[in-house]
């Protein structure tokens, strides 16, 4: 979701202008920084979410391979499947 606030920052520049600072910049802008200290401090003490170290790891690896497997599928379909990419 943190993301999610600087893709919106980027998408309203490319717009037309027409929209306020604040719904464009500023609250997505505050929004981001809110989310990152949440991802900063769910990370810091996921062990203690999770109850265990090893348990951490586990779910920890997993996420970040959910990303990457994600990412090398939307690789293989812009590449094979380029229409069908545009349209997500």
């Amino acid at each position: 979701m943190a993301a999610t606030s600087l893709a919106v920052i980027g998408f309203f520049r490319r717009a037309d202008g027409r929209q306020s600072v604040w719904r464009t910049v500023a609250a997505p802008g505050i929004a981001f920084l809110g989310l990152a200290c949440v991802v900063c401090l769910t990370v810091a003490n996921f062990p203690l979410l999770v109850g265990t170290t090893m348990g951490a790891w586990v779910i920890g690896g997993l996420v970040a391979l959910s990303a990457v497997v994600g990412a090398v599928q939307a690789l293989v379909l812009r590449a094979r499947r380029p229409a069908v990419y545009e349209r997500l």
